[in-house]
């Protein structure tokens, strides 16, 4: 089932709220264990990394493509060109 333009958009910009939300709580505990001298580990480092890739994806998917198209996914590829049979050196009889 196709979702419609503004069902997603809506879907979008929940997504993008929650993972700011989640950002901003992440920067908020990091100031505090700074505070107390921790340094945040690598599982913190790799859990913002995760979440500031799939900012920029929702972001990206709700900005739409660039050349302003309602269509959302990118345009077919062309088959290749038929390549000649190469093997050996003989003509056909």
């Amino acid at each position: 089932m196709t979702q419609s333009a503004k069902v997603r958009q809506h879907d979008l910009e929940s997504k993008i709220r929650k993972i700011r939300g989640q950002l901003e709580a992440m920067k908020e505990y990091k100031r505090l264990i700074a505070a107390d001298g921790i340094d945040p580990d690598a599982d913190d480092k790799v859990r913002e990394s995760e979440l500031i890739v799939r900012l920029l994806y929702f972001e990206k998917q709700l900005a739409g493509p660039k050349n302003g198209t309602a269509q959302s996914k990118s345009p077919a590829r062309r088959a290749p060109a038929a390549r000649p049979n190469r093997r050996g050196n003989r003509k056909d009889k």
